[in-house]
């Protein structure tokens, strides 16, 4: 419909989780203000398009850059993510011969919803021999 106040009310529970969300319902109205004044419907549109339905044959789609990894590698997920879930992680950490961790509360912004535990996974990641 074009438009983006809608879009960023409707793309919320995508990209923070339900108890994130619940727990700063304060921040929501500034949220939907942020990306309505920094975006646009057709240039949000797009992003999302070209991120959840990219051309299986590209060179760019998710699965043929993860095999192309030749470092250990970490893969991090929110259980209540529904842009990339929990399969989903799965299946990349294994196309790229790492690990991965769910975060059973969050959803996809888990450096916010779970910051000390993002931390944790990550520094564990970095020190792993």
């Amino acid at each position: 419909t074009g438009d983006l106040e809608a879009l960023a009310r409707i793309s919320l529970p995508d990209i923070a989780g339900p108890q994130w969300l619940a727990k700063h319902e304060d921040l929501v109205e500034s949220m939907v203000t942020a990306v309505v004044q920094r975006n646009s419907y057709e240039g949000i549109r797009a992003l999302f398009l070209q991120t959840m339905e990219p051309p299986a044959d590209s060179p760019w789609a998710t699965p043929a850059l993860a095999g192309r990894v030749r470092c250990p590698a970490l893969c991090l997920g929110g259980a209540h993510d529904r842009l990339a879930p929990p399969e989903e992680v799965r299946e990349l950490a294994a196309r790229m011969g790492g690990t991965h961790r769910i975060f059973a509360e969050a959803g996809h912004t888990i450096p916010i919803e779970a910051a000390e535990a993002w931390r944790e996974a990550v520094l564990e990641h970095l020190d792993a021999p």
